[in-house]
């Protein structure tokens, strides 16, 4: 695990060893998507390799997540951004996404995985210019 804290006012705390419900927050429904779980939100997750969150564990809080794979594919973790929910908009959602799933691509690569898909799917959103807020 690593982590890099904030110094903002409204901290997303989140410290090694802590549990949380996977059914909420980004990084957990990114676990449960990529371990399998049934249902059309699960489906749009495994699709986009990229999930956002808004206020689920803490209402002034949103993240975004993508999953790390390892070896053979296996799901290993999920890398997450986040922070207070009003720096979360279209175009600023869009930028954070593009840069946690290519930060999840270099993270597989590194540690011996390969999806494919995942790989694609960055490349294609690279091609797509991105509106960046002032």
């Amino acid at each position: 695990m690593f982590r890099v804290d904030s110094q903002h006012s409204t901290l997303d705390r989140v410290e090694a060893g802590r549990l949380f419900p996977l059914d909420r927050g980004a990084a957990g429904r990114v676990i449960l998507a990529f371990d399998g779980e049934r249902g059309d939100a699960f489906e749009r997750i495994r699709a986009n390799f990229v999930e956002a969150s808004f206020g689920e564990r803490d209402p002034d809080c949103a993240g975004i997540a993508s999953p790390v794979f390892g070896p053979e594919d296996k799901l290993i973790g999920a890398l997450s951004v986040s922070g207070p929910k009003t720096r979360f908009n279209k175009d600023t959602i869009r930028l954070m996404s593009d840069l946690v799933l290519d930060g999840a691509v270099h993270l597989t690569l590194i540690l011996g995985g390969r999806n494919d898909a995942m790989i694609r799917l960055a490349e294609l959103r690279k091609s797509k210019p991105v509106k960046r807020s002032a």
